[in-house]
């Protein structure tokens, strides 16, 4: 199952919609501070998100000046029953009630150091599977409640120049030739096994080196309108609408639609950066490290070094305080 990182840019607007530092001067007020204390006022406790959506912080940290805040929220849905099989033995493990729902963990980061005007917000996807509904918009009303005058600020860090830049600094692993329009003839000709409602069929080429293909200045002047990305290539009976590209940026995937990349997606595919643990999920360690290093580079971009400490100091779990194991101290 694919693991993502949906990065998000997190800015305090005051009056006039004009930017304010997320910080106080004294530095002793600030974004990722005010979001720890909200969360850790709701550690296992369970919210309600339309008639069956449901979800809770399961897990909650900080680092020692409070620049970053990492954990743990979990999402699901009741509302029906259903048998838990072991797929092994066949046998009916657990009769989920209509109660009880399959809670799924997603990580989320917070970075925003004093000093600067802007702040990171990184959450974890499972395959398609996502917690933005979750976890931005009570978070986003909370802060406007909580500060007034002020209003919190959430949008997609996709910068205009996202896709060339990308380009500029990676590895080209695949090029993707798509044909979506009159498939029929070619479906017909691959003989058994494919269906006539085929909306497209991707001819792929793939680099048998470690460097991948040439980067060329053709695909930047794709990328910036200057060239017909469809006359990039040209295949004998197999005529494309459209062509993508893979590439690798510091280990990771990523896709780029040469003929759009103003939609070229935030998300980071880290799967192959975190270690999974026996629960099938990646280990706290692995993605605290991962999605840390990803907010280094994300600041570097913009121009900011940082050396962000992802050592914390104050580290809570739901499963814990349920069981009377650890006692929420309070500020």
């Amino acid at each position: 199952m694919l693991v993502g990182l949906a990065p998000y840019r997190l800015a305090v607007l005051g009056r006039h919609s004009t930017t304010v530092p997320t910080w106080s001067e004294d530095r002793r007020r600030g974004l990722p501070l005010w979001a720890y204390e909200l969360l850790r006022e709701n550690i296992g406790v369970v919210h309600q998100h339309g008639e069956v959506k449901r979800s809770r912080i399961a897990r909650l940290a900080r680092n020692r000046d409070s620049s970053v805040v990492a954990g743990i929220i979990q999402t699901g849905i009741n509302g029906f029953s259903a048998d838990l099989v072991n797929t092994i033995t066949g046998v009916v493990s657990h009769n989920r009630t209509t109660e009880e729902a399959e809670f799924i963990p997603f990580f989320f980061l917070i970075v925003s150091p004093p000093g600067l005007d802007f702040g990171l917000l990184l959450l974890q996807k499972f395959g398609a599977l996502g917690v933005k509904d979750f976890f931005v918009e009570p978070i986003v009303a909370s802060f406007t409640s909580e500060n007034p005058g002020k209003r919190l600020r959430v949008t997609r860090q996709v910068p205009s120049d996202l896709a060339v830049r990308l380009l500029q600094n990676s590895i080209i692993k695949k090029v993707k030739l798509i044909k979506y329009q009159n498939v029929g003839d070619l479906v017909d000709s691959l003989g058994r096994g494919f269906r006539e409602n085929t909306s497209s069929i991707e001819y792929v080429l793939t680099s048998k080196t470690a460097d991948g293909f040439p980067r060329t200045n053709r695909f930047l002047d794709a990328l910036t309108m200057r060239r017909n990305p469809v006359a990039l290539f040209a295949l004998e009976g197999f005529e494309h609408d459209a062509v993508k590209i893979e590439i690798e940026v510091n280990g990771r995937k990523r896709i780029i639609n040469l003929a759009r990349p103003d939609i070229v997606s935030p998300v980071v595919d880290v799967t192959d950066d975190v270690t999974r643990g026996r629960d099938g999920h990646p280990t706290w360690r692995s993605l605290l490290t991962c999605f840390s290093d990803y907010a280094v580079d994300a600041y570097r971009d913009e121009g900011h070094e940082l050396d962000i400490d992802i050592n914390m100091v104050q580290d809570e779990s739901a499963r814990r305080l349920l069981r009377g194991e650890l006692a929420v101290p309070r500020a």
